[in-house]
């Protein structure tokens, strides 16, 4: 009988070595520099500021009135006016100009529109989605067929890139706007 030789685990052990030693030498390739790679973080998008009143109020609107109320805003965003009346089947038209709209440059229909909507349920919703920051004119219109009181509330939403600090304002009581008859056409 043949005896049984064992298997020399030297010969393993000495490849694992040389495998181990080769890698951590080519770990070090490369460069010559002795710290860590740097690991570059990009910084999260800025949070936008919260939503803000830019102007609200109540009024009562005759058949055939409209009247306008001025507001700024200084940061870019959507403006979103909700106007809200008592009578559901009342005619109520909206307009978001541009600037200030006068009562004369309204019914010479010289005026910029940003958004409008003349029909649609109560309350009443007209949004401006990319609006610069400016002067701004709310236009309420009655063209139903009964007296209405109105509520309205414009929110400003800053877009993420909004820098500013100071928000929307209106101008003080007794500038703030106008009242006209006309009847409105849609």
């Amino acid at each position: 009988m043949k005896p049984m030789h064992r298997r020399s685990q030297r010969p393993f052990l000495a490849c694992l070595i040389v495998a181990a030693t080769g890698l951590s030498l080519l770990w070090g390739c490369g460069s010559e520099s002795t710290t860590g790679s740097t690991v570059v973080t990009t910084p999260p998008p800025p949070t936008p500021p919260p939503p803000r009143v830019v102007l609200q109020g109540n009024r009562s609107l005759d058949v055939n009135f409209v009247s306008g109320d001025y507001f700024t805003t200084d940061r870019a965003g959507t403006l979103e006016a909700v106007v809200d009346y008592t009578f559901a089947n009342s005619l109520i038209l909206v307009w978001i100009a541009r600037g200030e709209c006068t009562f004369d440059q309204f019914t010479a229909e010289q005026c910029t529109y940003a958004a409008t909507s003349f029909a649609g349920p109560k309350p009443r919703r007209v949004s401006v989605t990319g609006a610069s920051a400016g002067t701004y004119t709310l236009i309420l219109g009655n063209a139903g067929s009964q007296a209405e009181a109105l509520s309205y509330q414009v929110v400003l939403t800053p877009s993420a890139s909004s820098a500013s600090t100071r928000i929307g304002e209106s101008l003080p009581a007794g500038q703030r706007g106008w009242f006209g008859v006309r009847p409105p056409q849609h």
